[in-house]
């Protein structure tokens, strides 16, 4: 083990400490096939990375807790590799899944846990073809030279697993299908298997850091998985592209429940998007050069990709270039570092002549170098520290880096706008008249509330008002001794109408009995069909209805409108002379009855 030599840079020296550097590892891992992870569940952050051992002729995933480096054997090459929580029981222990073909191998304490495998795809028309033929009249009569020959005209992905053993071993032709164990023509025998390409995550339900995260699988074919980290089964299934598309790099943003953007960047050189409820992705970005990396800004969901001719570009969700930056050497590698005590999220690019350079938007604001070209490069917790930079090179060193809790980062906000959000947009009138608005209200916000207060007061005295008036209407009297509470209510147009009291008793525990109801009226004027009801028991807190018939017995409503129109209620106890309640009725005037005589 030996330390990385300081870099020349003052900034450099500055912001970084170099803490550790195995250049024996021998590490040859790619930037999918890395991440970090609290493999075991104790607060300490690991570096998980897995790669071919041409030793061996497998593959190997190496956990690093600290400077302790552990290996775990692999049944097959490795070609992607994620950490995700798939429940949240105590400790909380990730799982880690590796991608070996079309098989997902899911590990937990650096132990077997799961394993999943891609749906395979029905076997192509021409290839059924040439396979019902050769077992027509059985395998032994069956020409194998015509079936080499076929199958070579069939594109090799698109073969079946036997097609592909079968080209690249003619030889064997009959060890192969002896292997397999087939002896006819069936579509259980003969299927496309589906190589898994690339691996990201997504949140469930929420946003939150240690939250329960969804596996998201493409493979060659096109395909895109989100799988449920519960049971590892099926939850969406879309395609990348309605055209040919073979995806490589595959990022996601947001929650799986509420909405989400996957962002996949396949080998024809574009882009597409697949959102929630989406059955197939669209293109949203096509580059002229092939794609090297990509990342997804999570602050503003900008998307940053590097191209082989190096250049670095930013695009928006819709796929709107907004700047690109020319490098002076290939870019190998892309990262995101975000610096929580800061509030800002970088985005490290890793260069061929072994320079890594940090941006903020399309601004350089720092730089440092490692011995090599950089493969793989992530920023995250490692051990204690927050802030670690991990940095793995095409010879298979790797170097951890610690960024100093006083570093500062030089930041320019308007420097990493676009041109075209650099210049004001002009405000719409709506929007204008709202700023003028909130502006008045700032500059006179004393008057506002006094008038806003002598608005209240006013309301408040047009309601004590109208209390006073219901209170001195007959129509709605109340004895609060006896807590008891009659109203009336008159129905008609005359000459007879049709009176409807109720009667509240507001007592909580006590009923009321014992009442009449006695009606005071001029006879000359009004008759009652009743001026004495007996009330029965009213129950505490219930109401009871009385309804009677009143006459107007006035024949020319128009020659008597001085004659007042009042009913005089009584409510009284048969022990008492005084009366409980009283109230007095205003009848409505009677209508004028027009004759035939008066209508001629």
């Amino acid at each position: 083990f030996a330390l990385i030599p300081q870099s020349g840079d003052s900034s450099t020296s500055s912001r970084w400490l170099e803490a550790y550097c195995e250049r024996t590892a021998g590490l040859k891992a790619l930037r999918t096939t890395a991440a970090l992870a609290d493999v075991n569940g104790d607060g300490c952050g690991c570096f998980v990375a897995a790669d071919d051992n041409a030793e061996t002729a497998a593959g190997r995933m190496r956990v690093y807790k600290g400077t302790t480096a552990t290996d775990v054997w692999l049944p097959d090459f490795p070609t992607a590799l994620i950490a995700f929580y798939t429940d949240r029981v105590e400790p909380r222990i990730p799982a880690i899944a590796v991608a070996s073909g079309s098989y997902l191998y899911i590990y937990k304490n650096n132990k077997p846990f799961f394993k999943f495998s891609v749906p395979s795809l029905p076997v192509m028309t021409e290839e059924a073809e040439l396979w019902e033929a050769f077992f027509q009249d059985g395998p032994s009569k069956g020409d194998e030279s015509i079936i080499t020959k076929g199958l070579s005209a069939i594109q090799y992905n698109l073969l079946s697993t036997v097609g592909q053993e079968i080209i690249s071993e003619p030889s064997k032709f009959d060890k192969i299908l002896k292997n397999h164990g087939i002896i006819e023509f069936t579509k259980e025998n003969f299927y496309v298997e589906s190589p898994i390409a690339a691996m990201t995550t997504l949140k469930k339900s929420t946003n939150d850091r240690y939250d329960v995260c969804c596996p998201v699988i493409a493979t060659e074919s096109g395909n895109i998985f989100i799988l449920d980290p519960a049971n590892f089964s099926i939850l969406c299934q879309a395609n990348a592209n309605r055209i040919k598309s073979t995806p490589f790099l595959i990022a996601a943003s947001g929650i799986f429940n509420v909405q989400y953007r996957i962002i996949v960047a396949c080998r024809e050189r574009h882009v597409s998007l697949l959102r929630k409820d989406w059955f197939e992705g669209k293109t949203i970005i096509q580059t002229m050069n092939t794609i090297s990396d990509l990342i997804i800004i999570p602050d503003d969901g900008f998307i940053v990709i590097a191209t082989i001719d190096k250049l670095l570009q930013c695009y928006t969700k819709k796929g709107h270039k907004l700047w690109s930056v020319k490098m002076a050497h290939l870019v190998t590698c892309l990262c995101l570092i975000p610096i929580r005590h800061l509030s800002i999220t970088l985005t490290a690019v890793g260069l061929k002549n072994g320079t890594i350079q940090i941006y903020h938007g399309r601004k350089c604001v720092d730089q440092t170098s490692v011995l090599g070209s950089p493969s793989v490069i992530k920023f995250g917790q490692l051990g204690q520290e927050e802030n670690a930079l991990i940095t793995i090179t095409t010879d298979g060193t790797v170097i951890f880096r610690i960024l100093k809790r006083t570093a500062e980062f030089q930041l320019n906000t308007t420097e990493n706008l676009p041109l075209y959000q650099s210049k004001p947009l002009p405000l719409p009138k709506r929007s204008a008249l709202f700023l003028e608005q909130s502006m008045r209200e700032q500059q006179t916000a004393l008057d506002i509330h006094q008038c806003f207060q002598q608005d209240l007061i006013k309301f408040r005295l047009n309601a004590a008002r109208e209390l006073m008036k219901s209170e001195l209407s007959g129509s709605n009297a109340t004895n609060l001794k006896e807590k008891i509470k009659i109203s009336a209510q008159v129905l008609g147009i005359g000459p007879k109408f049709e009176v409807i009291f109720n009667l509240d008793n507001m007592e909580e525990t006590k009923p009321m009995y014992g009442l009449k109801m006695v009606l005071h009226v001029n006879p000359k004027y009004y008759v009652c069909s009743s001026n004495l009801i007996s009330i029965p028991l009213i129950p505490p807190g219930s109401s009871h209805k009385v309804k009677l018939y009143v006459e107007d017995k006035l024949a020319d409503p128009g020659n008597n409108l001085n004659i007042p129109s009042v009913i005089r209620v009584f409510i009284i106890r048969e022990t008492t002379s005084e009366p409980v309640l009283a109230a007095l009725i205003n009848m409505p005037p009677m209508e004028p009855i027009f004759t035939d005589s008066a209508q001629v």
